[in-house]
């Protein structure tokens, strides 16, 4: 069924009507939006581009910004210690892990390949699937590893829609990970991770998402 961005803003609207009709206790976002002063101004749907910064995070950055160019004294040290411990306790709180199990990388794409690295898929002669929704940058870094004779099997889209037979057909005994963006940043496509991931695991790979 094709829609176009005035339907699909019109159908969000009813459903978030339906929503506050339906929950008498809906959070107060008035007081959520006056954190992120750029939503105070406009609506912003380009989240896999640029996040509007809240308040909060911005005046991380500036004490973050002070600790590396005065130096750890008057607390700016222990105020850099003290939120990558907050930090990572609230992350393993989140998906339900302990947080001597959280680790940080500089960004997604550096982590991603830190797993694959680790997995050594070239090494052991197994392959990598994944698809041309998926990340660019990780895209980008996949196509090099493909010139560098890693195994790399990208799955092009069907009009803009990853087909799960696609998936079904590259993926096999020596697979060793299926990579996928669950929300394409490309263009919203949401993949259907619990096939995938029980795919992946069908045929003894992992996947990442």
């Amino acid at each position: 069924m094709a829609i176009n961005r005035r339907q699909l803003l019109s159908s969000a609207t009813i459903g978030i009507s339906k929503f506050a009709a339906a929950s008498p206790t809906l959070p107060d976002f008035t007081s959520f939006r006056k954190e992120f002063p750029r939503a105070t101004q406009e609506v912003y749907l380009d989240a896999a581009a640029n996040i509007p910064l809240p308040k909060y995070v911005a005046e991380g950055m500036r004490r973050y910004m002070d600790f590396h160019m005065y130096g750890p004294a008057e607390g700016r040290g222990q105020y850099a210690s003290e939120s990558v411990r907050q930090a990572r306790s609230l992350f393993a709180k989140l998906i339900n892990a302990k947080p001597s199990e959280i680790g940080f990388v500089i960004c997604t794409k550096a982590g991603e390949a830190a797993v694959v690295n680790g997995l050594r898929v070239q090494e052991s002669g197994g392959n990598l699937v994944t698809n041309d929704l998926h990340y660019a940058g990780s895209i980008h870094d996949y196509i090099g590893r493909r010139k560098a004779g890693m195994d790399v099997r990208i799955v092009k889209h069907r009009d803009w829609r990853i087909d799960l037979t696609d998936m079904e057909k590259v993926i096999d005994k020596k697979t060793k990970l299926v990579s996928i963006t669950l929300v394409s940043n490309v263009n919203g496509w949401v993949e259907n991770a619990k096939a995938i991931s029980e795919l992946a695991h069908a045929n003894g790979a992992y996947p990442l998402r």
